[in-house]
């Protein structure tokens, strides 16, 4: 199985930013209109896009509208959202803004019965599990391997029994790994 790539955007203060290390402090501005960015990107090739609503996933607002925009922008690529959903409310949201699916990041490992009740109440294409890798030899071999293997072999590095649990609860082609693949650095 060949990994598939999908370019991100991650959005803080309704600009596209990169962080170092997860640090927001150390935001980098990539794009002032993450809109017309996810545009491009959908110019360029890209078939889905990812999406990491910062803002929300360091405890502020949801970024609905800007989600909106996107998602509008992109169509008719997907867009996948991420960042800050944790629990079924703020999953909803996010759909209804115009995410094709949300992905499930530190709730799922923080309440693992999560995911089951947004694949529950979603359906199984409009959630996924989202796993960081954070290592870069990690991060090479995952985009050697292939999905399956990127998430009991690769991701396992730092936390296999999260990364077998979230294979078992949502399949391997519902599960994110997130990789910088400029600097091995999850972004």
């Amino acid at each position: 199985m060949t990994p598939l790539l999908h370019p991100a955007i991650d959005l803080l203060g309704g600009r596209a930013v990169r962080l170092h290390k997860g640090d927001r402090s150390t935001a980098r501005v990539y794009a002032e209109d993450p809109a017309a960015q996810a545009r491009a990107f959908v110019e360029q090739g890209a078939r889905v896009l990812h999406v990491v609503d910062l803002d929300a996933a360091f405890g502020g607002p949801r970024q609905l509208a800007l989600i909106r925009r996107i998602a509008s922008a992109a169509a008719p690529a997907p867009v996948q959202v991420g960042g800050g959903i944790r629990d079924l409310g703020a999953a909803e949201d996010t759909l209804e803004a115009g995410a094709a699916r949300v992905i499930l990041g530190t709730a799922a490992v923080e309440r693992p019965e999560l995911g089951g009740e947004a694949v529950e109440r979603f359906g199984p294409d409009r959630v996924a599990c989202g796993i960081d890798i954070r290592d870069a030899a990690a991060a090479e071999e995952t985009l050697e391997a292939g999905a399956a293997r990127v998430i009991l072999g690769t991701a396992a590095v730092e936390q296999p029994d999260l990364a077998r649990a979230a294979v078992e609860r949502f399949g391997s082609d519902r599960v994110a790994c997130g990789i910088d693949i400029r600097d091995g650095r999850a972004a």
